[in-house]
């Protein structure tokens, strides 16, 4: 039976073998390994200079912990560990600031074990932070980190001034629950918590992503994990199915990025792409984002599917969803009407709006698209942003409810209107929060490779779909029901707003 184990009195000693272990790996920080090294060194340095040098062993241990303890965190501010302040059976209890309390449930305890550790069966288990008084609720934040990196997502309860989140973990391993936090609108810099760190036995079978069954059950694996990578160049995390062991992986290299095929794909493989016609374009739509998952596609077309030629795959930068052609050529504007699929992307918006705003410029913005493109049978894929929801760059002030209180204001806003609008059913959202998420921000390259992998399977999808009904793009035409349909004459569409 899978396992949990808690240490019951973790304290300073307890977090900096775990903290050790990650940052010797470069599990957190903004660049791979250079940054916190440096500030590590200089800090334990000034600590430690004035110590006696009688006691060398026990003060080289304690500047390292000192360091150890004081590691930058994803945006720059020094993560503190946070010691419990009560422990019962099943719910270890810690004050993580004034006026703020977390306490995390257990679900089953094995009280055989020595007192020295609580050991728990591995399943659904519950966080909850508490407040003495009102806090801003999209200031907090709350991850796990490790040999897996996990989000714990956060339901408001305004009748007990509390958030909780219940979670689950992939696999195996060693790790850190963290907690963000600007100290409810009181700290001037946001502030990272250790909150508490512990050991997973055992394999859990529970579905712990939000993805849709198109997709394997995936999560951000420790790179340490894939023995066939290179460790000095691999990334932090390896986006994985955890159920296929890490070392039979097969695994595909994007740029700096690494990622397995068993993370993205099932039974049906990626369907019928090899099969996409030269006359059935793949447009990229958006901003840096569309740009950025463009170019992990690309890479990752000479080991999947040599025989695509790459000019089949276009790139239509946006950067408003007013007049959003307004920087295109000619050629380009009239190109645009070939688009078969439609793939959406916009993290980076030159114009900041509020929600509501937001919300009315993609309905807008999708209508368009429905009229540029009117055939009923090429989908229109809109992709929720990558950007992190700790310094969102847009929609905002926010005025819609928020099921899930870590996620972007803009995909709040876009999952609000996919679920009230009234879109034919070619137009999708892409809810790829699962992937982005728990990055918070870090190695955009690495999220966007897991995206764009995704891409070769709803496109082939689609082409599967095309020929079970016997529709095929061609150079004198759509072949569609046993006929052709010539090609139209064209003529940019003039009537964004």
């Amino acid at each position: 039976m899978a396992k949990l184990i808690i240490r019951r009195h973790p304290g300073s000693k307890g977090m900096a073998k775990l903290v050790r272990r990650l940052t010797s790996r470069g599990k957190q920080g903004t660049s791979r390994r250079a940054n916190g090294s440096e500030l590590r060194s200089k800090d334990s340095k000034s600590r430690c200079q004035h110590l006696n040098w009688t006691y060398v062993p026990l003060v080289i241990f304690a500047c390292m912990l000192v360091g150890i303890l004081s590691f930058p965190d994803a945006v720059g501010n020094l993560q503190k560990s946070v010691p419990p302040s009560s422990n019962a059976s099943n719910e270890m209890s810690y004050d993580i600031a004034p006026g703020m309390h977390v306490s995390i449930k257990f679900n089953r305890v094995d009280s055989s074990k020595a007192p020295s550790e609580i050991i728990l069966s591995l399943g659904e288990h519950e966080a909850k932070i508490t407040f003495a008084k009102p806090c801003e609720r999209d200031s907090i934040w709350l991850r796990i980190i490790g040999d897996a990196l996990q989000n714990i997502n956060l339901m408001s309860d305004s009748s007990t001034r509390s958030l909780t989140g219940r979670f689950t973990l992939p696999m195996e391993g060693n790790y850190a629950m963290q907690l963000f936090s600007n100290g409810c609108g009181e700290q001037t810099s946001r502030q990272i918590f250790n909150v508490t760190t512990f050991q997973v036995k055992g394999e859990t079978t529970t579905n712990f992503s939000t993805a849709a069954n198109e997709y394997p059950v995936s999560a951000w694996i420790s790179s340490k994990h894939f023995p066939q990578v290179d460790k000095a160049i691999a990334p932090e995390y390896i986006w994985h199915n955890p159920q296929i062991p890490a070392a039979s992986a097969n695994l595909l290299k994007a740029g700096n990025t690494i990622l397995s095929k068993e993370g993205t794909i099932r039974g049906n493989g990626f369907y019928d792409f090899d099969k996409l016609s030269n006359y059935e374009l793949v447009c990229f739509v958006g901003s840096d984002s569309a740009s950025r998952i463009r170019e992990s596609f690309l890479q990752f077309r000479p080991m999947l599917f040599a025989h695509q030629r790459p000019f089949k795959f276009h790139l239509y930068p946006i950067h408003y969803f007013e007049k959003p052609d307004r920087d295109w050529e000619e050629g380009k504007k009239k190109g645009f009407r070939k688009c078969k699929h439609i793939l959406v992307s916009v993290d980076e918006l030159k114009q900041k709006l509020s929600q509501k705003e937001y919300t009315t410029q993609v309905t807008t913005f999708i209508n368009h698209l429905l009229n540029a493109i009117p055939d009923e049978t090429f989908p229109i894929w809109f992709f929720t942003v990558m950007e992190s929801p700790i310094q969102p760059s847009n929609c905002l002030p926010q005025s819609l409810p928020r099921d899930n209180l870590l996620d972007h204001p803009c995909n709040i806003a876009l999952k609000s209107l996919f679920h009230n609008s009234r879109f034919p059913s070619r137009v999708k959202l892409l809810d790829t929060t699962e992937i982005a998420l728990p990055q918070l921000g870090n190695h955009p390259e690495d999220v966007a490779a897991a995206i764009a992998l995704r891409v070769y399977v709803f496109v082939g999808k689609q082409v599967r779909t095309w020929r079970t009904q016997g529709q095929e793009g061609k150079k004198d035409g759509l072949v569609r029901g046993g006929k052709i349909e010539p090609n139209f004459e064209l003529i940019p569409y003039t009537e964004w707003s």
